[in-house]
């Protein structure tokens, strides 16, 4: 994260600082603590041998704490600041924002790049993103030292938040979409360093049915969906490693039964730095709107 770039969450930027003739206004951020993300794994003591036995390994959520300090030029104007961060870094509120995604909603920032070749990023930085839900609200240091005064005077208040991302990736923008509203195949390819989740939106039209079968970035899964009177909207979601359901204007629901050969089903990642072919059927024609679409990642 680059703290001399937006930093954004929820429409607010949280490193908007400025300065003016009058001083400075808005919000610098002075620190970021990324620590490094966990293997989450277990070893145990290998019978009749020297050593032990390992599991597989998966990455833990991340956190990360960002402190920063809000600028005003007056009393007034900094306590309005302090209650647009706190609304827009409040866990409740990110959750009632987007109960879907729990409240794990990107928090934007920039990275600078040398790769600027232009298959690459020729801008010199790359915009990224993580979903990141606040653990708790901003804690603010209310110091009579740096806050009292006359009320027209140009104040500041340092606070810090903790974030959790319970992905531990970090996506690039902008996403990459594929129509997949026929039989097709395309070579994709992951600038990142880190593998990244392929889903698929599949909207199939009122009346009919289809047989869709998706292959490619180590996946071979094939769902059978069947002919419904209302149009059904299909979702593939390597990234939570679920298909879900949709029947006209219904509720969402899991529908892990669509898929074929379930004890041998696999999920779609891109891997980094490498291109990759994707194929896919479908024996009905797919409504406007069906895709495959992926972020690019970092580790």
């Amino acid at each position: 994260m680059d703290t001399t770039r937006p930093v954004t969450y929820r429409g607010v930027n949280l490193n908007d600082g400025a300065i003016t003739t009058d001083g400075i206004t808005g919000t610098i951020i002075q620190r970021v603590e990324w620590p490094g993300v966990r293997g989450v794994g277990y070893t145990e003591k290998r019978a009749n041998s020297d050593g032990r036995n390992a599991s597989d390994v998966w990455q833990e959520a991340r956190r990360i704490k960002i402190s920063a300090v809000t600028h005003a030029l007056s009393r007034g104007d900094l306590y309005d600041r302090m209650q647009i961060n706190t609304a827009a870094l409040t866990p409740r509120g990110a959750y009632v924002g987007s109960p879907g995604d729990k409240g794990y909603l990107p928090l934007g920032f920039y990275l600078p790049t040398a790769r600027k070749d232009s298959d690459e990023w020729p801008a010199g930085e790359i915009q990224c993103f993580i979903n990141a839900r606040p653990l708790a609200q901003p804690s603010y240091i209310l110091d009579r030292d740096a806050t009292g005064g006359d009320d027209n005077d140009a104040l500041a208040i340092p606070w810090s938040v903790e974030v959790e991302a319970i992905d531990p990736r970090i996506y690039i923008v902008p996403r990459v979409d594929t129509v997949c509203t026929a039989s097709g195949s395309i070579a994709i390819k992951n600038r990142g360093t880190y593998p990244t989740p392929v889903n698929a939106i599949l909207i199939v039209p009122a009346g009919s049915g289809t047989t869709f079968t998706l292959t490619g970035g180590g996946d071979n899964m094939t769902l059978t969906i069947p002919t419904d009177p209302l149009q059904r909207e299909v979702r593939i979601s390597s990234t939570d490693q679920v298909v879900t359901s949709k029947l006209g204007s219904g509720a969402e629901t899991v529908a892990m039964h669509l898929i074929n050969k379930v004890a041998n089903r696999t999920w779609t990642y891109a891997p980094p730095g490498e291109e990759i072919t994707l194929t896919w059927t479908t024996t009905t024609g797919l409504v406007a709107g069906s895709l495959l679409w992926f972020y690019e990642a970092l580790a």
